[in-house]
């Protein structure tokens, strides 16, 4: 472990530095002693250019953003000068002695606090072998090859205080401060997936593919970002959201939308799942030799988490608690036997936890996660087979409870947790396979048939938000299209049906979602041309009452899902 004999210097250096509100500008213009640059029009001078020019200049710092001004700091109200560059913030005080006198941002920090990151919550490492070990944070900095990497960078790097040659402990510290996370993976503002380590003033990249050694860590243009932030990805969170061809489109004036980015080799769009509270999405990708991962996107901010998983394995569900703080989904490893983890990641640590690790034929996929719990559904991996047995699990220990047993091909839990739905069927033979939909009641044990066995298919079992309503479509075997919605309460009685050859709604149905207890949202395809969006309320179930939301252009015929439907 590092023993830290600069505590003074520390303390000085990576805590005193507030972040800075502009109170005035000035366009730059060139002077005896300006050193300017034509990549953004602004020079430095004076005690700034001889600091920048000291401590690694364009490397280290990257170009003047602005020019030399007044700021305001707002924890002490006193105004220094104060100049942005691409990487740092420098401000002058005049009462310290050289080389005190400039003092750099803690943008690390701020940049984090932006994102919606809160690095004190991330679980505190151990120390590793090889590695510097920060005891303040209880992080490492490691290289990642031989003599290369984020501890050889921070450790060679560093703002010249002494006089003498090399870069000494206290010197690397006052450049970028202490570690503030683990390395892992993240997409940065270019859109590359690379390794990732933030510091109080820093942020480094690993960048392997590069040629030059000198250049596979690269430093974040964190003051760029901390001064024009993107939030690129916010949709208003007051409609709700449709997913097609890797666009999510809010049915509001303009359908603002977003794309999720396409990495798949064959080119199929992402599974998406969008959080209760509309500020977080997660969705997966795939590399160009086929390797899966799961980013979790911080609509508001732009921030992109990467969760890899290790070679070969495969990202197959995900849900998200009702508070919005965790993500649970399932990884399958396919080898000689099938193996699958249960993960779980934590927002406010960042960090990812596996809460089940074992060998099975049946796979556990996460289905629902309600106030009541969060709920699993048994799949035979790379099989046709029918989903079967409908489980609960305990976030926090990975313990299963079998909740219903036996195959059914589509479930929907009550948001209480205390009905289950389910779609089972029969193969008579000779005969086309005849289905049925069921409920469980869990409080008495009881299992009733709300729709009798026939040859058709069930799908889109949806509960209204307070329980009290199930919806379904029936399809007639041998139908290309769906031939009704129907609502019924859980018993089976007070069945509402509404025809979807009457020529009011355009194409084939698509999906369909509870916007409250009072009103069902359907969506339609128009051939490889549009999706319409109908708002039907139950008080007048009939296609003379759909009221049509927002039709959206197709770029493809690939399906279309709600993913958020605000509460």
């Amino acid at each position: 472990m590092l023993r830290f004999r600069f505590a003074a210097l520390a303390i000085l250096t990576t805590l005193a530095f507030a972040v800075l509100a502009p109170v005035a500008a000035h366009s730059a213009q060139a002077a005896p002693g300006d050193l300017c640059f034509k990549e953004t029009g602004q020079c430095i001078n004076g005690r700034f250019r001889e600091y920048w020019e000291r401590n690694g200049g364009l490397a280290v710092f990257g170009f003047p953003i602005t020019a030399a001004r007044n700021e305001r700091n707002r924890d002490t109200g006193q105004s220094y000068l104060t100049q942005w560059f691409e990487r740092n913030r420098f401000e002058l005080h005049p009462e310290n002695k050289a080389p005190y006198d400039v003092l750099l941002g803690r943008l690390g920090d701020d940049r984090l606090t932006q994102f919606g990151v809160n690095w004190k919550k991330e679980g505190r490492a151990s120390q590793q072998n090889g590695c510097l070990f920060f005891a303040e944070t209880g992080h490492n900095v490691c290289d990642q090859a031989n003599g290369l990497g984020f501890k050889t960078y921070w450790s060679t790097h560093g703002l010249e205080f002494n006089g003498k040659r090399g870069v000494s402990f206290p010197e690397s510290l006052a450049l970028f401060g202490l570690p503030l996370t683990e390395p892992r993976m993240e997409i940065n503002t270019s859109g590359d997936r690379v390794l990732t380590q933030w510091f109080e003033r820093a942020r480094f990249e690993w960048h392997p593919a590069q040629r030059d050694p000198a250049f596979r860590v690269l430093l974040g243009r964190l003051s760029s970002e901390v001064r024009n932030p993107q939030t690129a990805y916010r949709l208003p969170t007051n409609v709700p959201w449709v997913y097609q061809d890797n666009k999510v489109v809010a049915l509001t004036n303009g359908a603002p939308q977003f794309d999720v980015p396409r990495s798949d080799p064959n080119n199929q769009p992402a599974e998406i799942q969008v959080a209760p509270n509309g500020k977080l999405l997660s969705y997966t990708e795939r590399t160009a030799s086929g390797e899966q991962y799961l980013v979790v996107l911080y609509l508001e901010s732009g921030y992109k988490r990467v969760l890899p998983v290790a070679s070969g394995g495969i990202i197959l569900g995900g849900m998200w608690s009702p508070d919005s703080r965790q993500y649970m989904y399932t990884v399958i490893y396919q080898g000689r036997d099938t193996r699958y983890e249960l993960r779980l990641f934590d927002v406010e640590g960042s960090t990812v936890a596996i809460r089940r690790n074992e060998t099975a034929n049946n796979v556990p996929l996460p289905l629902l996660w309600n106030a009541s719990g969060a709920y699993l559904t048994n799949i035979i991996f790379a099989s046709d087979a029918p989903s079967s047995d409908i489980l609960k699990v305990d976030p926090q220990t990975g313990r299963l409870e079998t909740l219903a047993q036996g195959p059914h091909y589509g479930t929907a839990i009550s948001a209480d947790g205390r009905k289950i739905a389910m779609v089972t069927v029969e193969y008579p033979l000779g005969e086309a396979p005849k289905l049925a939909l069921t409920v469980l009641d869990r409080t008495t044990g009881r299992t009733q048939t709300i729709v009798p066995q026939a040859a058709q298919y069930i799908s889109s079992l949806r509960w209204s938000p307070d329980g009290t309503k199930l919806v379904h479509v029936r399809t007639a075997i041998n139908d290309t299209q769906a031939s009704g919605i129907y609502v019924t309460n859980p018993d089976g009685s007070g069945e509402q049906m509404l025809r979807l050859d009457s020529g009011a709604f355009p194409g084939a149905l698509e999906d369909v979602a509870w916007r409250n207890n009072g009103a069902l949202l359907v969506m339609t395809q128009d051939g490889p041309r549009n999706l319409s969006v109908f708002e039907v309320p139950l008080s007048n179930f009939h296609p003379a009452q759909a009221k049509t939301l927002q039709t959206i252009g197709r770029d493809s015929d690939f399906w279309g899902i709600f993913v958020y439907v605000p509460r």
